[in-house]
């Protein structure tokens, strides 16, 4: 399972969903999947650079004991999107 949020904002859903996956299957997880959890199960993805900076404090201060990486990116809006 990955779990991806296209406007992540202040990263509030990938925070909580890992909260939820480790009081909910923490006991039962096996080495390969911690191993998913802590690399690639999280990404979040916005537009603004302020809003990424923010993301990436709260990801920080959420996941001080917790061995999670969120893989915040900024995205280039073009004229072609939109």
């Amino acid at each position: 399972m990955v779990l991806i949020d296209p406007a992540c904002g202040t990263a509030g859903f990938l925070v909580s969903a890992s909260e939820y996956v480790r009081s909910h299957y923490e006991s039962t997880m096996t080495d390969a999947q911690w191993n998913h959890f802590s690399s690639t199960m999280f990404s979040g993805f916005d537009t603004d650079p302020t809003m990424l900076r923010i993301s990436a404090m709260n990801v920080l201060v959420s996941f001080q004991t917790v061995y999670c990486l969120v893989a915040i990116k900024p995205i280039k809006p073009s004229a072609k999107n939109w």
